[in-house]
């Protein structure tokens, strides 16, 4: 080995250095260095010389000189970034370009092409890899590219290798050593091309001929090699039709993949439709936006809107191939609601698969993949997910096969450093992610707090950071934020707040930090000021003025969370994208699939206030940092203030360790698992079978899940309220288990004598010992037995169609039937009093303690009429002012109207609409529950703004102001409107000027 004890303290030194420069640590305060790191300069020379010759004679590189050449790669990375560097820093970032070439690591070398300023740096044959590297990877070349079959070669057009390597000799040049170097380095990084080129990899995983992906190889939007994750992937069969679990880090690859898999199997023929399937709608938009634009040339990609209703393209039919993408949910409405069947389907893609362990959403994930398990017959199936230990018992859960699954070990990722903030030995220690748990290095660490003026010159102050302050979240807050002002010349952040009331608090902090004048231009000026204006009156029109957001937004830092009001969430990570935006705050959602390019990512805590975050969700969110392509390096800096005490310093040093990642085990256990509960110390336990024996008990009661409820108060002796969140999970799941019951029987008309059949198709059941086993095939007879006492084919439809479960339907059923909902139909759907009386008798909603069925009717009055969150916060304070209930606030009623009206009572709707039409015998009122539900959904008071909801953007409050200048004679059809809206171009370019560019855009590509 090269890098031997003393290089790697070299190496240690070198990335200190640029730590240093980075962090921006004062001079006085740094280090003496008792060893020159630039003496390792000729180490990686001879490191990558010896990869060189070694890829050349065997085609791979044995462990040890892997090794040298990552310290390699991570050494000139390092040099690069020093500011004593500058005037080296081509030559640096061009041989780092080369190592990492070699390694198979293609994103950082990308990046790091990225960065150099002149190819010329190092001589002609330098220059010649740099053009060719430019060309694999952004597909650039100009009629000077002196290698026109090597391109020809990489475009499927040519395949004699031995031609193409005579055409590199003889371009290059012997003028100097750096030539000699280069010639080597050309030649093998050519041969390695052409080895792993998708022209040649994708013909053999595929056994699709090359004439067949010649059309795609030309494309400038279609890959030129494959990168090491789609080439596990292709090893494995999924590019020729097989089932696969994908278990591959985050940034690696995934979703490029996802496109190989569905253009091989559309190559193959016989796949007309393939269903992708997201759990969040705002990374389902983001895949059928990556699909659209990679596959349109073969397939037309359909994005299902977020409303429980039939999208008009389903029944269209297309000459192409169709792509369509779906939540969880929406695809278990549409299998149950329209003709498509999973039988129908010839390709199956499920992303972020471990959440079938979810408590809220993993049972229905689950029970969706096992019914599609069950009736796919012919077609095939892919799960990915980033993080699972286990992926082989999910395997053979799924395809009966463990080995059919791939995993991410010794893929090649960008390298990310962990910091920890130790106020106690006034340093930063870094680690490597994914390294040994030895200290690294560590950088010094002092922060003199700032003592900041009011600026009504009252003689009041406030600090900064405010160490001292007696709230965790201020401090660990004013730590991240310290360090996100400090580090904003190094790249865009994130700073990770779990707990969402906390980035309301967080914003609250940040304005007035800024009222009081501190400065925000390190951020700032790195940003787009136009934009920031933009996003601020965007909040402005939709939380007022006042809010913390609206105020806090020209400091350069923004929100990033699931509830946020119209499209400032999707405007946000636009801006991010283009760069306008330097800097997020974000809860958990930045871990559930949304792509962001940051390269630093600051924690302040590891609870969300009900439990502490998961090693698997930790991952994935550290997945997120410095993304392959756009960043080298990242850095994780843990800011929270609990790091002083060695337990919770334990706990972050576990979250970190990919040994420590979770399996994936159904949700549905929770019906089984004990129940425990402290009380004054004492530990008190329910067994989970006894809790089993109570729900089958029980069975058939209305109020089953009260009366858990308060048999495990009075067993825990303990306030219902400490006991009802884990009923609620167990609840979730039965009601799951019911769904899933009668979808098979609604779809095959299962009898007894297949009911262990059907459950034994169930992740659950493959997950239990025996004596779980019994009790859930009891539970499936119990569910079968309910179904044939009681009005069977009837009762079985309404559970099918609604997913409300057995009890809530059942609720459902006997409200269809009462002169309240009679009245309610006949009056065109309008009295929402009446709605929301039912909602709350039958869903049992779990909300603010202020909130009553009188206020929440009240609210989605407004909702629906237009009024912002100020707002409707102001009418509901009025209307609480005499009472004693607690009060609302902003962060409060923008919950209620993004979860509980949007979603929660929108889809209430659509179950009314399914039991009118089974109980009734009738659809005469599905076009007003249609019209409502879509009302509630957008928070619109018409037809033409929900279509440009579904159509356009979905902005409430900015769809209204288009909508205005459509006129009050314009339809909702959607040629007519997209005619309308031409017409008044003008006019609606003048209404969306003030407004994030990213709703413009969107506006311009509708109209194209």
């Amino acid at each position: 080995m090269i890098f031997g004890r003393r290089s790697e303290r070299g190496l240690k030194y070198a990335r200190t250095r640029a730590k240093i420069d980075e962090f921006m640590v004062d001079s006085d305060e740094m280090p003496e260095f008792a060893f020159d790191s630039d003496t390792l300069c000729f180490e990686s020379v001879l490191a990558i010389s010896d990869a060189l010759d070694l890829l050349s004679e065997k085609g791979e590189l044995d462990d040890g000189p892997k090794r040298d050449l990552s310290y390699t790669a991570s050494f000139l990375n390092a040099a690069a970034n020093e500011n004593r560097h500058a005037k080296k820093a081509d030559s640096y970032w061009a041989l780092a370009c080369t190592a990492y070439f070699l390694l198979g690591n293609y994103g950082s070398s990308k990046f790091a092409l990225s960065r150099i300023s002149s190819k010329d740096v190092l001589g002609h044959n330098a220059r010649l890899f740099l053009s060719i590297i430019d060309y694999l990877f952004n597909c650039a070349k100009d009629e000077s590219f002196p290698l026109s079959l090597f391109v020809s070669y990489m475009e499927g057009r040519f395949e004699d290798k031995r031609e193409v390597a005579e055409e590199v000799r003889q371009n290059l040049t012997e003028d100097n050593a750096a030539d000699s170097f280069f010639a080597d380095v050309v030649s093998t990084c050519t041969a390695l091309s052409m080895e792993y080129a998708a022209a040649t990899l994708l013909p053999r995983y595929s056994g699709i001929p090359l004439s067949s992906w010649e059309p795609s190889l030309k494309s400038n939007k279609f890959g030129k090699l494959l990168w090491q994750a789609q080439q596990r992937i292709g090893e494995k069969g999924a590019f020729a039709g097989k089932d696969l679990f994908i278990q591959l880090p985050t940034g690696s690859g995934k979703t490029k993949s996802i496109e190989l898999i569905i253009r091989s199997r559309i190559l193959a023929g016989g796949c007309d439709t393939s269903i992708v399937v997201a759990p969040l709608r705002a990374l389902c938009s983001e895949i059928s936006k990556d699909l659209e634009d990679s596959l349109g040339d073969v397939a037309c990609v359909h994005h299902a809107s977020d409303i429980f209703e039939l999208d008009g393209w389903l029944n269209l039919g297309d000459s192409k191939p169709e792509v369509l993408v779906f939540t969880p949910e929406k695809l278990s409405f549409v299998l149950h609601h329209s003709e498509l069947r999973a039988t129908d389907i010839d390709l199956f893609v499920f992303d972020e698969s471990h959440l079938i362990d979810n408590a809220s959403r993993g049972p229905s994930y689950e029970l969706l993949l096992a019914e599609i398990i069950a009736a796919k017959e012919n077609a095939q199936l892919v799960l990915i997910s980033a993080v699972t230990s286990n992926p082989d018992r999910l395997s053979e859960w799924a395809f009966s096969d463990p080995s059919r699954c791939t995993t991410g070990d010794g893929i090649e990722s960008t390298e990310k450093t962990i910091g920890f903030l130790s106020r106690n030995t006034g340093s930063i220690d870094f680690f490597q992610y994914g390294g040994s748990a030895d200290l690294n290095y560590f950088l010094p660490y002092h922060i003199s707090a700032l003592t900041l003026p009011s600026p009504s010159h009252d003689g009041t102050t406030t600090q900064f950071p405010d160490l001292k302050a007696s709230a965790k979240r201020r401090k660990s807050g004013d730590l991240a934020l310290f360090y996100s002002i400090r580090l904003a010349h190094g790249g865009p952040a994130a700073i990770f707040i779990p707990q969402r009331s906390n980035v309301w608090a967080f914003h609250e902090r940040i304005a007035e930090l800024a009222s009081f004048g501190l400065d925000f231009s390190r951020i700032t000026s790195l940003s787009d000021p136009e934009e920031l204006e933009r996003i601020a009156r965007l909040f402005a029109l939709h939380y007022g003025e006042h809010c913390a957001f609206s105020k806090s937004a020209s400091s350069g830092i923004l929100p990033h969370f699931g509830t946020l009001q119209g499209a400032l969430k999707q405007a946000i990570e636009h801006a991010m994208r283009t760069g306008a935006v330097r800097c997020v705050s974000c809860t958990s959602t930045l871990a559930q699939g949304v792509n962001l390019p940051i390269r630093y990512l600051l924690v302040t805590d590891r609870s969300n206030g009900f439990e502490n975050t998961t090693v698997r969700d930790f991952q994935n969110l550290i997945g997120r940092t410095a993304r392959a392509g756009k960043y080298s390096e990242g850095s994780i800096i843990v800011c929270d203030v609990d790091l002083e005490n060695q337990r919770a310093r334990r706990a972050y040093r576990r979250l970190f360790e990919a040994s420590a990642v979770e399996k994936c085990e159904s949700a549905i256990l929770s019906l089984f698992e004990d129940v425990t509960l402290w009380d004054r110390k004492v530990k008190r336990r329910v067994k989970g079978s006894d809790i089993a024996n109570f729900i089958l008990e029980h069975f058939d009661d209305g109020d089953l899940e009260s009366k858990l409820v308060d048999a495990l108060a009075s067993a825990f002796r303990c306030a219902p309220e400490k006991i009802s969140r884990n009923v609620s999970e167990k609840i979730t799941s039965l009601e799951a288990v019911e769904n899933y019951v009668a979808n098979m029987a609604d779809a095959k008309g299962e009898q007894m004598s297949e009911t262990k059949t059907i459950c034994s198709n169930t992740y659950a059941y493959f997950c239990m010992d025996d004596d779980k086993q019994e009790l859930l095939i009891k539970l499936f007879e119990a569910i079968y037995d309910h179904f044939e006492e009681q009005d069977g084919e009837q009762r079985i439809a309404m559970v099918a169609k609604t997913q409300a479960g057995i009890r809530k339907s059942t609720a459902l059923r006997n409200w269809i039937v009462t002169e309240e909902c009679s009245s309610f139909l006949k009056g065109g759907c309008s009295n929402l009093a009446l709605l929301v009386d039912a909602f709350f008798d039958i869903e049992h909603p779990n909300h603010q303690k202020w909130l009553t069925a009188q206020g929440l009717a009240a609210i989605a009055r407004m909702w629906i009429e237009g009024a912002n969150i100020e707002s409707i916060l102001a009418q509901v304070e009025n209307d609480c002012a005499s009472s004693k209930r607690s009060r609302p606030s902003l962060e409060s009623i923008s919950k209620v109207t993004a979860e509980t009206v949007s979603y929660d009572l929108s889809h209430f709707v659509s179950q009314v609409s399914d039991a009118s039409s089974i109980v009734l015998g009738t659809k005469e009122h599905e076009e007003n529950l249609l019209a409502l539900q879509k009302r509630l959904k957008y928070g619109v008071s018409g037809m033409v703004e929900a279509q440009l909801c579904e159509e356009l953007f979905d902005d409430r409050l900015v769809v209204k102001e288009i909508a205005a200048v459509l006129g009050p004679s314009a339809t909702n059809r959607s040629v007519a409107l997209k005619l309308n809206a031409l017409i008044k171009r003008a006019q609606i370019e003048h209404v969306l000027e003030p407004y994030p560019t990213l709703l413009m855009n969107r506006f311009r590509t509708w109209l194209a």
